[in-house]
């Protein structure tokens, strides 16, 4: 999975539906004060830097955010250069937006090297915990390798995953947020959390170019990459599917290859069948599916055949050369990928471009 690419994902998760929550966080005016009354942003001596506070405003209202975070920047190997000019440098509207940010302390910046975030609790109170994790395929869950940070103040930090610049296919990052009336998020960069029902816990203060969004994909896009998808699911276990679909010359589709499995495990459904793309407006095209389950695990031969016919919306982020991510909502018919949870919910599917 290409994790290190932040931006696409969030754009997503902020598309999908919430539901209610109470709760408000004042500005203190003294956090954020220095103890010789210097400003501990930019500005003059003795301002208060009000940022942090704006961003915890921010969270408030209906969703029910436990944390915001926000994409900065990739950067392979050690920095040579300190962190928060080198954040400044690459993203200057958030640092000039929040510029709190340019005074996070060393003790707050975790790793050197790979996508750098920054990570912000509602509460300031809350408790925020970071560890670093390795994917243990016998238990099919992640082990906990250390305890980069923990603090229970609610501080902001800065905050490098992926040092292995996306190679590989899963994280090696968790982040626990626990507010003080001891609600509680497990966050894997790089796709914010959401429960079952569609509600974020993670809000995304981004700041967005033009040249940022989503755009319909072309059928040559599409083809000859193996879209992957993997979740965990409640019960534990680990899902994974891909899709391959190869483009007949001269036309806008053709043949495609869907299947599901365990991790570790034979695939569960394999559909075969034909594909077809049409644009549907500027951002968005529709993947039509018109495939039968022929066989996997749960193929019985001679049964009524399972049909998965219907036109899906699919999207890919602008701005990059290759089409990294795909977005993959419910068929206009009601109609959800096999294997994909949870139903009723736009999945992410990743590009590996080294098949096909």
């Amino acid at each position: 999975m290409k994790q290190h690419i932040f931006v696409a994902l969030l754009a997503l998760v902020m598309t999908l539906s919430l539901c209610a929550c109470g709760g408000q966080v004042q500005p203190d005016p003294n956090k954020g004060k220095l103890p010789n009354g210097e400003s501990d942003g930019s500005g003059e001596s003795g301002a208060y830097d009000d940022s942090l506070d704006l961003l915890r405003q921010e969270m408030e209202g209906i969703q029910p955010y436990l944390f915001a975070a926000a994409w900065i920047g990739d950067g392979a190997g050690p920095l040579e250069s300190d962190v928060r000019e080198w954040a400044e440098g690459m993203s200057p509207n958030l640092c000039a937006r929040y510029t709190f940010i340019k005074s996070i302390p060393d003790e707050r910046v975790i790793g050197n090297g790979g996508s750098l975030y920054c990570v912000v609790p509602r509460d300031p109170d809350a408790t925020l915990v970071v560890n670093r994790i390795v994917w243990n395929e016998e238990k099919r869950d992640y082990d906990i390798v250390e305890t980069a940070y923990r603090s229970e103040s609610g501080e902001p930090i800065l905050l490098f995953i992926c040092a292995d610049m996306g190679e590989s296919p899963y994280p090696d990052t968790e982040i626990i947020v626990t507010d003080s009336s001891d609600k509680s998020v497990k966050w894997y960069p790089a796709v914010l959390p959401i429960d079952g029902e569609g509600n974020e816990y993670g809000y995304d203060f981004t700041p967005y170019g033009d040249d940022m969004g989503w755009a319909g994909p072309t059928a040559e896009q599409l083809a000859s990459v193996n879209w992957t998808w993997d979740s965990e699911t409640p019960d534990g276990d680990y899902v994974i599917a891909e899709m391959r679909l190869e483009k007949q010359s001269g036309a806008a589709g053709g043949s495609v290859f869907f299947a599901w499995q365990y991790a570790g495990e034979d695939y569960q459904e394999i559909y075969e069948g034909r594909w077809t793309l049409e644009p549907d407006g500027e951002s968005t095209a529709l993947l039509r599916l018109d495939m039968e389950c022929t066989g996997g695990v749960r193929y019985q031969t001679g049964e009524m055949p399972v049909n998965i016919e219907d036109s899906f919306p699919v999207q890919m982020p602008k701005g990059y050369e290759d089409a990294t991510y795909l977005l993959i909502s419910p068929g206009i018919g009601g109609t959800d990928l096999p294997g994909c949870g949870p139903t009723g919910i736009t999945q992410i599917f990743y590009a590996d471009y080294s098949v096909g």
